[in-house]
């Protein structure tokens, strides 16, 4: 007799599949899914798989960032740069996934103009003082 598959199981896998596409498109569109960052993306979906009719949630940090495999540090600057793009609303202890915005709000970074901003933010400059720090040097170059 052949194996019976569930039809339940296979069902939700072609629901999920279609529904992520469909996200996937919209975001696209309008260059959301382009602005987020893969912690932000990653909770956005399932904030939005997760979501009520009216796009309310109640997911606990400490459940999605098991469920992620989230820091508690990027769990909250996902969910603060999620607010700020204006993509979730946040109270305390509900999400709500709001309507896609006319343009999507990228992170532009201030230029890096002073010593400061360039011992705080540049990848090259921070790696420099550890490494001074720790006293590992490479061959300069001439």
């Amino acid at each position: 007799m052949p194996a019976v598959r569930s039809l339940a199981a296979s069902s939700s896998a072609v629901c999920s599949a279609a529904a992520s596409q469909l996200v996937r498109s919209a975001l696209s569109a309008v260059g959301c899914f382009a602005a987020l960052h893969p912690a932000e993306r990653d909770l956005y979906f399932l904030l939005l798989v997760a979501a009520d009719r009216n796009g309310v949630s109640f997911y606990h940090y400490d459940s999605i960032c098991s469920l992620l495999e989230l820091t508690l540090e990027s769990y909250l600057g996902a969910r603060n740069a999620l607010i700020d793009k204006d993509l979730i609303a946040f109270d305390g202890t509900r999400f709500q996934v709001l309507s896609l915005p006319d343009k999507p709000r990228f992170d532009n970074p201030a230029p890096l103009v002073s010593d400061d901003d360039r011992t705080d933010r540049d990848p090259a400059t921070i790696r420099k003082i550890v490494r001074q720090s720790i006293g590992t040097r490479r061959r300069e170059m001439p």
